[in-house]
């Protein structure tokens, strides 16, 4: 029973970082975005297909 709440609470745990990583590489990516905005065209047009394919 203990082992099955441990298991349990780590597979938590892996989705959780695998979500903050997801989520901080977004905001970091926002943050270049924004600070070129040379490549902002550029960055937006992929970000539209990026969205479509999900």
């Amino acid at each position: 029973m203990v082992w099955i709440k441990s298991a349990a609470r780590f597979k938590n745990i892996i989705e959780f970082k695998r979500i903050g990583l997801h989520i901080s590489w977004a905001v970091c990516r926002q943050a270049a975005i924004r600070m070129s905005p040379s490549s902002l065209l550029k960055d937006r047009k992929r970000n539209h297909e990026s969205t479509q394919l999900v």
